[in-house]
Order: structure tokens, then sequence, then C-alpha cells
């Protein structure tokens, strides 16, 4: 998404954080405190787990600073505890893609000392328990060649080979890669687990199969339930692979549900790109649920700037702005 489209609409929403309140738990009020320092380290510290060799920590996500988090579900009984995580990045907002979104599960034991044993990112599909249970292999002279081409060859194509067909090193790799020119190599590599990871969603959409992305959405929303972060970057994989029919009208559905306790502004985005795709000539007509989500995004954002954000869309297209969209144009 361009600047210039962003400034019409997204400046002009709100999209607060998920508030989430759990009376007298020690373990919530440490887990807030340890993420409202925008790093990973505090959190990464308790880490129970044993046996990582030295420094993949580190050259994961152990020195990523994000600028708002989320806990989007939070569960304690007894001794346990389970909690998952939005955490945004800087770059979320501009670049928009998934590099600066994470969806975190955790789990472990409770108290203001909390420990954890579970750590699953839900974009890589890296789990740091199934990385410990590789620990035997990172440390031979196979595992330790992975790593060294990670580190230093992260794009390298043999990378998929030295794996030796192990999910978890793929995940790493991935993980490694987020952002990176090196992602698409890993991303083709990736093998699918038992857990939703959304390079499923991603790849689906890539190789145009509608099945796959249908699976990989529903898959991701069982276990991230209606994030509207999810549906925002659902749509930005949509755009960027041209598949905007698949998804605009449960996108649309998606952001009049949440409008009234959100506004999100990147789901509203999101939304109405993938709404302008769709309608490609003069003879596109909106069906009930677009004009309703065109109707109410008017009335969220003012209709003058409804307007200059349609108009923009068109130009930075190369497209005259189609007469199915008069309503919802200033002076037309």
């Amino acid at each position: 998404m361009t600047t210039l489209f962003r400034l019409w609409l997204c400046l002009l929403l709100l999209c607060p954080l998920a508030a989430l309140h759990a009376q007298g738990s020690d373990t919530l009020s440490a887990l807030k405190s340890d993420l409202a320092t925008g790093s990973l380290k505090p959190l990464l510290a308790r880490q129970s787990l044993l046996g990582l060799p030295e420094g993949i920590l580190n050259r994961w996500l152990a020195d990523s600073h994000f600028q708002q988090f989320a806990i989007t579900g939070f569960n304690e009984n007894g001794q346990r505890f389970a909690a998952r995580l939005r955490l945004i990045f800087s770059n979320a907002a501009e670049s928009g893609g998934a590099s600066g979104v994470t969806f975190i599960r955790l789990g472990g034991t409770s108290g203001a000392d909390y420990r954890i044993d579970q750590f699953h990112d839900y974009v890589s599909g890296l789990d740091l328990g199934e990385l410990v249970e590789e620990r035997e292999w990172l440390l031979s002279t196979g595992g330790k060649r992975f790593l060294k081409t990670l580190s230093r060859e992260p794009g390298s194509d043999a990378l998929a080979d030295m794996a030796g067909g192990r999910a978890v090193a793929l995940s790493l790799w991935l993980a490694q890669c987020g952002a990176r020119p090196c992602e698409s190599t890993a991303l083709q590599a990736q093998q699918a687990t038992d857990t939703p990871a959304l390079w499923e969603l991603q790849r689906a959409f890539i190789e145009s199969d509608r099945d796959a992305q249908e699976a990989a959405l529903a898959s991701l929303r069982r276990v991230l339930g209606e994030d509207s972060w999810l549906w925002h970057l659902t749509g930005l994989y949509a755009r960027q692979y041209g598949h905007c029919a698949w998804v605009a009208g449960r996108m649309q559905s998606v952001w009049l549900t949440q409008t009234a306790q959100q506004g999100n502004r990147q789901l509203a985005d999101s939304t109405l790109q993938c709404t302008l795709a769709i309608i490609t000539d003069n003879t596109a007509e909106l069906d009930h649920q677009g004009t309703a989500f065109l109707d109410q995004l008017s009335q969220v954002t003012g209709q003058k700037a409804l307007s200059r954000a349609i108009i923009s869309y068109f130009k930075q297209q190369g497209r005259v702005c189609p007469d199915a969209l008069g309503a919802w144009i200033v002076g037309s």
C-alpha cells in the first residue's frame, strides 16, 4: 500500500489493541510488564527449555523490538498458564507485510516469576520445544554446518538439503529470513505440520491454490480467532498475488462486524483495496454487502476522505474510476 493512499484513510481511523483483564493474576501482570519493554529479551529470559545451542535465541527473536503488543488470549489453571500474543513491529504500518506482525503461543508455570516451557511462532511455525528435541542434531557436524550456513548464507538453496527433512530446522530458516531477500527461498522449502502457520496461507496464494488457501485460513482462524490482523494479512496476500475475489466478501463481513468495537485501520485498508481490486470496469456492480461496507466506511472516515482514497487508488493503478463507485465519490 502506498503512503499517499494510506494518508487518506489510515490516519483517520483508530486501532486500539485488544484489552484483556484477568483480575488478580500475577502471571498476567508480569507478562504485561515484560512485554511493555518492547523486547522479547525479558520474556525469553524466563524460558526453561534446556539444551538450545548457544546463540540460537540471540540470532532469532531475542533482539527483535516491537512497537505494540496485545495479549489476545490468556488462561490460567492452577500452576499452569497459556497465553496468545500479537506483536506489531515498527515496520508493520509502513510495509503492511507479515514481517511486521508475529503471533505467538506461550505456555508455562504460573506466578510473578513465571517460567516458559512452550513457545510457538504461528508465522514461521517455529516451536522452541521442537527445536530442543533436535539438540543432538544441531550439535552434530551436519547441524553445525546448517547453522553456520544459515548465519552466513541464508539465501542458499543448499539449506533445504542440509535440513534433512527436519521441519523445525526449515522453520528456523524461515524465521531467520523474515522480511529479507532469502524469505522466498525459505518459504518454498517449508513442510506442512499439524500446527497452522501463516506461511501456508501465503504460499497457497502464491501457488493460486484456492483449496489450500481455504484450509490454511480456516486453521489459522481456529488458533488465532477472528484477529483483525490475520484478515489484514490475508488481504495483503490476496492483493499481492491477484486473488482478492477469494476473500473480499468475508473481509467486508469481518470489518462490518468489528468496526463498532475497533474501527481497525489496517483491516479497513486491506478490505477497501480488495473491494476496489475486483471492480474491473464501468459495468461492475457491488453486491449488497460490498455496498454496506462502503457506506459504513464512509460514515467512519467521512465521505470526502473515502472519496479521495478511491480516486487515489485508481489513479495509482492507471485506471478510470468505475461508474459503480459514483455514489461514494464527492461531486460525481
